[in-house]
C-alpha cells in the first residue's frame, strides 16, 4: 500500500527539523569548547584550567585526546591561544596517564594520544602502565619487553623513552 503524498512530505519535513535540531544541539568542539572556558587573566589560573579541563574530557571520551591536542594547538597557531604551546606537554604526560588507567592496551592508547603532543602522552601511558604492571619490579630488561610489540621506531623509541622516564622517576 503506498502512502499519500501529503504523509511522506510531511514526514520529509520532520525528519528534516529533527536533524537540525540536532545539528543545532551538537556539543562545540571539545578544544574550542576548553579555550573558551578558559579565557582567564592570570597565567597560572589559565593552565590549571586548560589542564583540569583538557583531562576530564579525556576522561569522558579517551578517543578525543588526539582532537583536543590537534585543536589547542591550532589556537596556539592561529595566535588565539598567546601562551607558549607547550604548556600542555605536562598535560599530554598526564593525559597518557590517564589512557594507561582504561582498560586498553598500548598500542590503542598510542593511537589515542595522536600526533600533537604524542611523545608526552606515550611516556605517560608507559610510566602508568608500568606502575600498574609491574609494581616494585625496575629490572630493565623485563620493562624493555613492553616495547617489543611496536616494530615502528617512533612508537618504540618512545616507549623506550617512557621507560626511561619510569626508572628515573
Amino acid at each position: 500500500m503506498l502512502l499519500p503524498k501529503k504523509i511522506l512530505a510531511a514526514a520529509a519535513i520532520f525528519i528534516t527539523i529533527i536533524a537540525f535540531i540536532g545539528l543545532l544541539l551538537k556539543d562545540e568542539d571539545p578544544a574550542a569548547k576548553i579555550f573558551n572556558e578558559c579565557k582567564i587573566d592570570n597565567l597560572q589560573d589559565r593552565q590549571t584550567c586548560f589542564t583540569t579541563k583538557i583531562l576530564s574530557a579525556i576522561d569522558k571520551d579517551p578517543s578525543q585526546t588526539d582532537h583536543i591536542f590537534t585543536g589547542l594547538w591550532q589556537l596556539a597557531i592561529q595566535g588565539k591561544i598567546t601562551d607558549d604551546p607547550r604548556i600542555f606537554s605536562d598535560t599530554a604526560h598526564a593525559a597518557g596517564m590517564m589512557l594507561a588507567s582504561k582498560t586498553i592496551d598500548a598500542s590503542q592508547a598510542f593511537s589515542w594520544c595522536g600526533k600533537t603532543f604524542k611523545q608526552g602522552c606515550m611516556h605517560g601511558f608507559i610510566m602508568e602502565h608500568i606502575d600498574h604492571e609491574f609494581p616494585g619490579d625496575k629490572e630493565i630488561p623485563t620493562l624493555l619487553k613492553i616495547c617489543d610489540i611496536f616494530t615502528e621506531p617512533l612508537f618504540k623509541n618512545n616507549c623506550i623513552h617512557g621507560v626511561g622516564h619510569e626508572l628515573a622517576a
